[in-house]
């Protein structure tokens, strides 16, 4: 199936490119995760120049979520209910295994109103990277609103990027409390990645910039540009610059429309890698891209197990192999394999609650 620009299994080989991206990060750039027995001395001066770069993972999934959304055949309520409903369907199978475990080991206390708000990705001890979860869900129910009330191209511009931003940041001024400011602040901080995506597919923006680049017909120029685009989207998302357009005051509350260049840097980051695809043939690498972004959801949710709140135990045994590579490698093979088992019983469940028999797994983030 055709996706606009890109192909269905383009895409699913972008999702395990930033998957892996998101591993590297976590495995690697952030030494505050460590427990004592794991140290990578070496990695900790060039952790500062990648810790921004590899976090490209999350505007690239955002700007998929958009992306895809456009491609919808019914933008309602219910369709938004749905993916919401997929998206919590994978965080259960995962977390209920991971709650059972940090319970027998003590690492986690059982306290009602705490396995309550865990159960909602609302309190993230046991599911520790899953903040995705509540930002998907408010995206999802954003979207159909917003997607509707701009009928023109500025219009839609005005709606998916200026609201939600000074809805959130007046939102900020009001709320005191950590967790809702969290989420406040992820909403206004990648929604616009996923505004970027959905205007991106229905003005098919990624084939008009195509028509601007025709001189790169040659298979090495094409290829070289696109290395370009991909290395100036991590420069650019190392800097991290932003722009301000202004400070308002309304309703009683100060509002900042401030941006990130994610904006920028996502798009050209999977229209980089989406036209580098295109060139290659489908060969093995890309094959195990494709697996990989079959199951990122899964993998994403798993990962956190050597990092939460029972890392004392579980991560030693992922930093087993020592070497950065074999790490890297080692922890991908690991949620791979236990995502298999997961995605087959999840589509057993989806099957049984909306008679398909599409894998909720394969359009977790889209």
């Amino acid at each position: 199936m055709k996706l606009a620009y890109m192909s269905k299994d383009n895409t699913t080989a972008i999702k395990g490119i930033a998957l892996i991206m998101m591993f590297i990060h976590h495995f690697f750039t952030c030494s505050g995760f460590y427990v004592e027995s794991v140290s990578y001395p070496f990695l900790e001066s060039i952790a500062i120049f990648a810790v921004q770069p590899f976090r490209m993972c999350v505007p690239v999934f955002a700007f998929l979520t958009g992306y895809f959304y456009y491609f919808s055949v019914h933008k309602n309520l219910g369709y938004s209910i749905r993916k919401i409903t997929n998206i919590y369907l994978n965080y259960w199978i995962v977390f209920i295994p991971f709650f059972v475990f940090a319970l027998a080991t003590g690492c986690f206390q059982f306290v009602v109103t705490d396995v309550i708000m865990e159960f909602f990705a609302l309190r993230r001890a046991v599911m520790v990277f899953c903040w995705y979860v509540i930002f998907y869900a408010l995206t999802m129910l954003m979207l159909p609103i917003l997607t509707r009330i701009g009928k023109s191209p500025i219009g839609e511009v005005i709606f998916l990027f200026l609201v939600p931003t000074v809805v959130c940041s007046a939102f900020l001024s009001v709320f005191e409390n950590r967790r809702i400011s969290e989420i406040i602040e992820n909403v206004m901080i990648w929604f616009p990645c996923v505004a970027s995506g959905y205007l991106c597919s229905k003005y098919t923006l990624f084939s008009k910039l195509d028509s601007i680049t025709q001189e790169f017909n040659n298979r090495f120029a094409s290829i070289a540009f696109c290395v370009v685009l991909i290395i100036g989207s991590f420069i650019g998302r190392f800097f991290g610059a932003t722009v301000t357009i202004g400070n308002f005051h309304m309703f009683g509350c100060d509002a900042v429309f401030t941006y990130s260049l994610d904006i920028v840097c996502a798009p050209l980051f999977v229209y980089g890698w989406a036209k580098l695809l295109n060139r290659c043939q489908k060969t093995r690498f890309i094959k195990i891209l494709m697996a990989i972004g079959k199951k990122s959801l899964l993998m994403w949710f798993l990962h956190g197990i050597f990092f939460n709140c029972c890392k004392e135990i579980t991560q030693p045994f992922l930093f087993l192999p020592k070497d950065p590579l074999l790490v890297l490698i080692f922890g991908l093979a690991l949620c791979y394999v236990v995502a298999i088992p997961l995605d087959w019983m999840l589509g057993y469940v989806q099957k049984w609650l909306y008679r398909t028999k599409t894998s909720p797994s394969t359009a977790e983030i889209g």
